[in-house]
């Protein structure tokens, strides 16, 4: 169960790595996370949703990496 998990939380990582990759330049500055996501959504940027989900499912498996037996 436990490599369940493991694969689970690596493959939300990759996700989240791949997602993230065409928004790298607008978030290495010094606003949180949230913040730049917000305005990226506010500018209405293609691929913006599949970053907030992918960032979602990727919280979502580190607690039940974490949190569940």
């Amino acid at each position: 169960m436990l490599l369940l998990k493991l694969a689970y939380f690596a493959f939300s990582g990759a996700l989240f790595l791949l997602a993230s990759y065409p928004f790298r330049n607008e978030m290495r500055n010094s606003e949180p996370f949230f913040t730049s996501l917000r305005r990226l959504q506010k500018e209405r940027r293609k691929g913006v949703n599949l970053l907030g989900l992918a960032f979602g499912n990727l919280m979502l498996s580190a607690v039940f990496f974490l949190v569940s037996e």
